[in-house]
């Protein structure tokens, strides 16, 4: 076998089977140079796999919690919305987009809304204010509002999520 490494430890290994004659210099020299993108693909897949189960989680956690919650990309373009959004505001996951989202906030505070968001994201700065929202009836409720980034290790931004609470 060829074994799998990772930092200097063996995390695997490639199996070859039994060959009437063994098996020739250039058969194990050709699964040595297969290793490493064997081990990539293998961790890729590990990652994408626990991406997967991550997500999963959260969406199940977000449907769970009675607050409107969101996620953005870096740039500030909502990528989910859950379920309590919809059902409050009467929006659809397109009807938020490009600034869709501010058609639910009072009047009143629109326009210090879209001032105090288009700053956190240039800004990086999180966001908690109060402010009404509006509900599919037309009725206005006060909710505290919070948006925060989160952060990679080198300090980038990679999400935006946000809630709002009735209060």
């Amino acid at each position: 076998g060829v074994p799998l490494k990772r930092d200097g430890q063996t995390v695997g290994m490639i199996g070859l089977g039994n060959r009437e004659g063994g098996y020739r210099t250039e058969d194990r020299e050709a699964a040595e140079a297969l290793a490493p993108a064997i081990l990539q693909a293998l961790l890729s897949r590990r990652t994408a796999d626990t991406l997967r189960e991550s997500e999963e989680r959260f969406r199940t956690l977000a449907e769970l919690v009675p607050s409107l919650l969101w996620n953005c990309d870096p740039a500030g373009k909502v990528v989910v919305v859950n379920q309590q959004w919809g059902d409050y505001t009467g929006q659809g996951p397109d009807e938020i987009q490009d600034g869709g989202w501010l058609a639910t906030i009072h009047p009143d505070e629109m326009a210090e809304t879209e001032r105090v968001f288009t700053e956190a994201f240039a800004t990086g700065r999180s966001v908690e204010r109060q402010q009404r929202i509006r509900r599919r009836d037309g009725a206005y409720r006060w909710f505290l509002v919070r948006h925060a980034p989160a952060r990679d290790a080198d300090g980038r931004i990679t999400r935006w999520f946000g809630a709002a609470t009735d209060i």
